[in-house]
């Protein structure tokens, strides 16, 4: 996994971020969830939706320097939450997750 997404045009970016609103609206999400989408020359696809925080949620949060695991409980105790001023394209660096086999 590379984060955050290095090759992606404006309105992909846009689609996406709408589409997954929508989503998060529609089925009443209030907590952490994990969208999967295809993008390709701005069309978008979604391949899935977990109703639950993915192992790439530790991942991101490390990558952004946000405690996302502390944000969640809060929005699911419906405590107060300030919105991180946080902006992906502004990072100067990339997180790599790769895997790890025993053998």
């Amino acid at each position: 996994i590379q984060f955050p997404p290095q090759k992606l045009y404006v309105e992909t970016v846009r689609r996406v971020k709408r589409v997954g609103r929508q989503i998060a609206k529609e089925l009443h999400i209030n907590g952490p969830f994990n969208i999967q989408f295809m993008a390709r020359d701005n069309d978008i696809l979604v391949i899935e939706c977990n109703l639950r925080a993915s192992r790439s949620f530790p991942f991101v949060s490390k990558v952004l320097k946000i405690n996302l695991i502390e944000l969640a409980t809060r929005v699911m105790l419906g405590l107060p939450v300030e919105k991180p001023h946080k902006n992906l394209f502004d990072l100067d660096y990339v997180g790599i997750k790769a895997s790890q086999f025993s053998f």
